[in-house]
């Protein structure tokens, strides 16, 4: 049982970098144990001029059997999506858009954060893949590993900060059907499922280091595979120290306000289940601790939908922060400016010190 209550700070290209003075706030009125340092951008350059991912890599390499589906035309449509990711990808400018500014970013915030405390702990991200190429996900082993899990090791160690790094972060947040098969038969063979191969990959990586590592992919049982896939890695594979859970609900009303409640349940009995409370895969036989994500963004201090969907969150998850059963709570809410609004800062702190 983890008392986690951990902010995402969004550092890198794209985003305003947080200063020291705003470190100084998150660390001493957020009420948060840890921080996790991410970005929600997909890079195709792991430092200037570099590709990460090619139209020959996926010809070559990318083979019909990787996808969900064995429908030619289906083939031929996820392939074309792939091919203008790639090219979409490949126009931003290299010399900005890679994995080292991204590092960089973050050692940075790391930094300050420990400059406010030097016990601060700190989380980072691995990028996710490129929209629509997860099929291409074990091109992303050698990136991952040598240009963000190797590369933050090195930056923190030269600057005497490494034991400050709690683990990483898987940034992929969930396993689109289509675009990769999936076995829940071949539970000790990845599931037949590249990016399950590519996770496993780097949780040994990660574990291998000594640190934890951390998934929050969205979760609600809607009618696809989206909660059989997600509950068979969460329940039955030791991969993830910690499974943190998104509802989505507050971003989309569609959802339901049971998707809260389902993922409430799935935290409360450690189990991820389905709508009807069956648990995915029948029992939970790993190890993964799983918590649930709160959500908010600026839209909650003007629109009343939005609030009340965001205290929907509240009253659903502030007995995993005030209770007995506490548990790991992430906090979504948005970048840099958004969070260090005071209204928006001061709904996060509230819930991380009172659940409320």
């Amino acid at each position: 049982m983890s008392v986690k209550k951990i902010p995402l700070l969004y550092v890198g290209p794209g985003y305003n970098l947080f200063t020291q003075t705003q470190c100084n706030q998150l660390v001493s009125q957020s009420g948060a144990t840890e921080f996790l340092l991410t970005t929600a951008f997909s890079f195709n350059y792991c430092q200037p001029n570099d590709y990460i991912l090619t139209q020959a890599y996926v010809d070559q390499y990318v083979d019909d059997s990787y996808f969900g589906t064995t429908n030619e035309d289906d083939i031929e449509t996820i392939r074309g999506q792939m091919s203008a990711a790639i090219s979409a990808a490949n126009a931003y400018d290299s010399n900005v858009w890679n994995y080292t500014a991204y590092v960089d970013s973050a050692v940075t915030v790391a930094q300050r954060l420990i400059n406010a405390d030097s016990s601060c702990k700190i989380w980072i991200g691995l990028p996710p893949m490129l929209v629509n190429c997860t099929t291409a996900a074990m091109r992303y082993n050698y990136y991952y590993h040598d240009y963000i899990v190797n590369l933050f090791k090195t930056r923190m160690t030269n600057i005497g900060k490494w034991n400050n790094v709690e683990g990483y972060y898987y940034g992929q947040e969930d396993l689109p059907q289509w675009y990769t098969k999936f076995n829940i038969n071949a539970t000790n063979n990845y599931f037949d499922n590249v990016v399950v191969q590519n996770i496993e990959y780097m949780s040994g990586v990660v574990k291998g280091l000594g640190k934890k590592f951390l998934w929050i992919p969205y979760y609600r049982d809607d009618g696809s595979e989206l909660p059989t896939r997600l509950g068979y890695i969460i329940n039955k594979r030791d991969f993830f120290d910690y499974a943190i859970l998104q509802p989505s609900y507050y971003f989309d009303s569609n959802v339901g306000a049971s998707n809260v409640t389902l993922i409430k349940n799935c935290i409360s009995q450690q189990k991820c289940l389905s709508a009807s409370g069956a648990v995915i895969g029948s029992t939970k036989t790993s190890t993964t601790e799983i918590g649930g994500e709160m959500e908010i963004d600026g839209n909650a201090k003007t629109d009343s939908g939005y609030l009340s969907r965001y205290n929907t969150y509240v009253s659903n998850f502030s007995t995993f922060i005030t209770g007995s059963n506490k548990r790991p709570i992430a906090f979504y809410a948005d970048y840099p400016e958004v969070l260090m609004d005071s209204v928006i800062f001061g709904k996060v702190a509230s819930f991380f010190t009172s659940g409320t």
